[in-house]
C-alpha cells in the first residue's frame, strides 16, 4: 500500500470544497514563519475514538529515535527555523542598539524581542490524529537543549486527517483531553510526570472542543470536509502568535493548501508529496507567497 493510499475497505473519501482560495492576510504572515510538514496517510481506519497510544508502542510516521537519524524531521526542522546565522544576527542586533541615537533605540529593542521570539518559539499544528500528534511529540522533546527551542503542540479538527470523520471530531477531541487529563492525574502509566505530554496544550483543545459544543459541530454529515475559510482562520489565528508555525498534515488531504492562491507553489509543477518539508515566504512587492521547497525527512516504511 503506497503511504498516501487508502487502506483497503475504506469508502469514505475526503472533500474538499469548491472554494479553494484561502483568505489571507499578507500583512499578518510576515510577522511569522510558517513551515509544512506533510505526512503519509493514517493507516487506521475512521472512527471517533482515538488511538490514545501515547507509550513507547504508539504509532508514528517517524521513528522513535528520528533525532538520531542524518535526515530525521527533527534536523531538518532545526536547521531550517534556527540556522547557525540567526545567532549571529541577533547577537549584533543587540550590539547595535546600545550605540544608535535614543529615537531608534525602542524601535530596535522590539525588534530584538520580536526576532528572539521568532527564533526559539515553535508551534505545531496537528490534527486529531495518533500518529500526527507522537510524531510532533518526537519532535519536541528530542530537538536540542542547546538552543532552547520552545515547542508547543496544538491539536486543531481544522486539520483534516482520513482517520477522522467531521461528525467524529468531537468525540475524538474528547477522548483525547480525557485521555491527557487522566495522564495528568495518575490514572495511566507511561510517563514520568507526564513530561513526555506537557508539549500539548491542553487548555488549547479544551477551547476546541468548546468551540465545536457552541457551534452544533456534531453534525450528521457524513464525510470528511476542509474548506478554505477553515485553514484560512486556522492560519490567522495562529500567525498573532508570531514565532514558527509547523503545520502538519497528510499530503493526501493537505497538499492542496500549497498549491491554492494566494500561496504559489511554483518549484514544482507536480502536486507536494508525503515527507516532503516547505516554507513560506513573503515577499513584499508581491500579492502571493512563494511556497518553497525545503527538504524530504526520514519516515518510517510502509507496512504494506
Amino acid at each position: 500500500m503506497s503511504p498516501d493510499t487508502a487502506p483497503a475497505g475504506r469508502s469514505t473519501p475526503i472533500k474538499i470544497e469548491d472554494e479553494k482560495e484561502l483568505l489571507i492576510d499578507l500583512d499578518a504572515l510576515k510577522e511569522s514563519s510558517f513551515y509544512f510538514v506533510l505526512t503519509p496517510i493514517c493507516p487506521s481506519e475512521p472512527s471517533g475514538q482515538a488511538r490514545v497510544a501515547f507509550g513507547p508502542n504508539a504509532p508514528t510516521h517517524i521513528f522513535k529515535d528520528d533525532d538520531k537519524k542524518s535526515w530525521g524531521l527533527t534536523h531538518n526542522l532545526h536547521t531550517f527555523i534556527y540556522p547557525k546565522d540567526r545567532k549571529v544576527y541577533l547577537h549584533k542586533l543587540q550590539e547595535v542598539s546600545e550605540f544608535v541615537c535614543p529615537e531608534l533605540q525602542e524601535e530596535l529593542a522590539e525588534l530584538y524581542k520580536k526576532q528572539k521570539k521568532q527564533a526559539t518559539f515553535c508551534t505545531f499544528l496537528v490534527p486529531p490524529c495518533s500518529c500526527v500528534i507522537h510524531d510532533a511529540l518526537i519532535v519536541s522533546n528530542n530537538a536540542p537543549y542547546i538552543d532552547r527551542l520552545e515547542y508547543i503542540v496544538r491539536i486543531d479538527e481544522r486539520i483534516p486527517t482520513t482517520c477522522c470523520r467531521r461528525e467524529d471530531q468531537l468525540e475524538r477531541l474528547r477522548t483525547l483531553a480525557t485521555t491527557l487529563r487522566e495522564f495528568d492525574e495518575g490514572k495511566r502509566a507511561g510517563f514520568k510526570k507526564g513530561r513526555y505530554l506537557a508539549k500539548i496544550d491542553l487548555p488549547y483543545l479544551e477551547k476546541r472542543i468548546r468551540t465545536l459544543e457552541l457551534e452544533d459541530c456534531h453534525r450528521e454529515q457524513e464525510g470528511f470536509s476542509c474548506t478554505g475559510v477553515q485553514v484560512s482562520e486556522l492560519l490567522m489565528e495562529q500567525a498573532k502568535h508570531h514565532g514558527n508555525i509547523i503545520y502538519m498534515g497528510e499530503a493526501k488531504s493537505c497538499g492542496w493548501i500549497l498549491k491554492s492562491p494566494p500561496f504559489a507553489h511554483s518549484w514544482s509543477a507536480r502536486p507536494p508529496a508525503a515527507k516532503e518539508i516547505f516554507r513560506l515566504n513573503r515577499d513584499a512587492g508581491r500579492d502571493e507567497i512563494e511556497v518553497e521547497f525545503l527538504a524530504t525527512y526520514t519516515c518510517v516504511p510502509s507496512s504494506d
